[in-house]
């Protein structure tokens, strides 16, 4: 298990270049890497950060998923939750980041700690420009400011913007040499891997260490179910480090069919399942009576 996502990713190689589908067989990779750490997890009786070489503790965790252009009700509700952090999503055309932050400042309290994402979607010049009104702020980082597979004296331009604001990313890397370069250079201050996407457990575990090693944040990018979200919170926790774990806000009625109440807030910090392997059994059955419902909607609805 513990090269899971390797061996089935080569096995998948030919397929993925017929199909035109590296995305999706990175993900199915990951999937069978997660699923087996799982596994060998429960079979030692222990939990899945224990196998990854850490244990259970509470973690830092941020609401995420925030449109930038509601900041002001969205975090509302996200710190009745218990969240004391938010990233704002802030790459709409047309809206001003600025205006988000100003909004979310208007609602944040005390010791609250507020991020960005512009999900890959401004140029060069916009991104430099917003990079650099954004330094004026106390934000913890800017995400994804650029498309991923754009060059690197345009992230570096972005960074040099951006001054003592952070800039993170690692969501859309799909190998090992682009985290190399990200950790080894001087643009990434947090390295984002998201092991539901690329490399599973095995290989997001040796990204984060060294990561961390480097003397960078590691903070796992997780938008989605509610079992790589579990998955996510064991391999932080395993790791170590200072990181926040990422916590889409959004309703998302399976993910809370499936998963249940599996991490809960104590003091603004996600209390783990300490069971064996994810710690925590899916409510399949309500996920079957949800699935069988949805379907006879859809049904009806064509």
């Amino acid at each position: 298990y513990k090269s899971a996502f390797g061996t089935v990713r080569a096995r998948l190689h030919l397929l993925a270049l017929q199909a035109g589908e590296g995305g999706p067989a990175d993900q199915i990779a990951a999937g069978v890497d997660g699923a087996l750490h799982d596994l060998a997890a429960r079979k030692a009786g222990v939990s899945l950060s224990t196998l990854l070489g850490g244990a259970p503790r509470p973690l830092p965790a941020y609401a995420s998923g925030i449109d930038g252009r509601l900041a002001d009700k969205m975090i509302d509700a996200a710190r009745a939750q218990g969240f004391r952090a938010f990233k704002l999503r802030v790459g709409f055309q047309g809206h001003d980041p600025v205006d988000a932050v100003s909004m979310a400042q208007n609602v944040v309290s005390a010791g609250d700690q507020l991020m960005l994402d512009a999900n890959q979607n401004w140029g060069v010049g916009e991104a430099c420009e917003a990079a650099r009104r954004l330094s004026e702020y106390p934000l913890v980082w800017l995400e994804e400011p650029l498309p991923v597979d754009r060059p690197l004296e345009e992230w570096q331009a972005v960074a040099d913007a951006a001054g003592p604001l952070a800039i993170a990313g690692g969501e859309n890397m799909r190998s090992q040499a682009e985290f190399d370069a990200a950790i080894s250079g001087s643009v990434f201050d947090v390295i984002q891997p998201d092991a539901c996407k690329w490399g599973g457990l095995s290989d997001c575990a040796d990204v984060a260490r060294r990561a961390l090693a480097a003397g960078k944040r590691y903070c796992p990018h997780y938008l989605g179910g509610g079992v790589g979200l579990a998955a996510s919170a064991h391999l932080l926790a395993a790791v170590g480090g200072d990181g926040l774990l990422e916590v889409d806000v959004n309703d998302n009625l399976l993910r809370e069919r499936l998963a249940g109440p599996m991490l809960a807030f104590q003091e603004g910090r996600i209390v783990m399942p300490t069971g064996p392997g994810l710690g925590y059994e899916p409510d399949i059955a309500s996920v079957q009576e949800f699935s069988t419902a949805f379907y006879t909607c859809a049904v009806g609805a064509g």
